[in-house]
C-alpha cells in the first residue's frame, strides 16, 4: 500500500514548522536567560536594601513597643493612683456626707420642735372682701 502524496506534503509541513518553532524557541529560552543574567545584580542590589529597610523596620518596632509598653506602663500608674484617691475621695465624701445629713436632720428637728414651743402669731387684720 503506498502513502498518498497529499499526506506526505502535510506531514512534511507540520514537521518543518516544528523545527521552526523549536529553533524561535530556543532563541527566545537564550535571549531570556541573557536578561535574567542582565537583571540579577539589580535584584541582589534591591533584595540588600529590601533586607536594610526590614531591619531597620524591626528595630523601629521594637522602639515602638519599647515606648508602648513604657507609656503603658505610666499610665497604669496613674490609673492607679487617680483609682486609689477616688476610693479615699469616696470614703472621704460617704463619711462627710452622712455627717452632714445627720446635721441637717438634727437641725431640721430643733426647728421643728422649736416652733411647737413658741405660740403661733395671729394675723389680726381682716381679710378684704372684694
Amino acid at each position: 500500500m503506498e502513502i498518498p502524496m497529499f499526506w506526505l506534503v502535510i506531514s512534511g509541513i507540520f514537521f518543518a514548522v516544528g523545527i521552526v518553532m523549536n529553533v524561535i524557541l530556543s532563541i527566545a529560552v537564550f535571549q531570556l536567560l541573557k536578561s535574567v543574567k542582565e537583571i540579577q545584580p539589580q535584584m541582589i542590589s534591591s533584595m540588600k536594601s529590601v533586607e536594610e529597610m526590614s531591619k531597620q523596620i524591626e528595630a523601629l518596632s521594637a522602639k515602638v513597643e519599647d515606648t508602648v509598653d513604657t507609656v503603658g506602663g505610666k499610665a497604669k500608674i496613674a490609673v492607679k493612683a487617680v483609682d486609689s484617691l477616688g476610693l479615699g475621695n469616696n470614703k472621704q465624701v460617704g463619711l462627710i456626707s452622712t455627717a452632714f445629713s445627720t446635721a441637717m436632720s438634727i437641725f431640721k428637728l430643733y426647728q421643728e420642735i422649736e416652733s411647737f414651743r413658741k405660740p403661733k402669731a395671729v394675723d389680726k387684720k381682716p381679710a378684704k372682701k372684694e
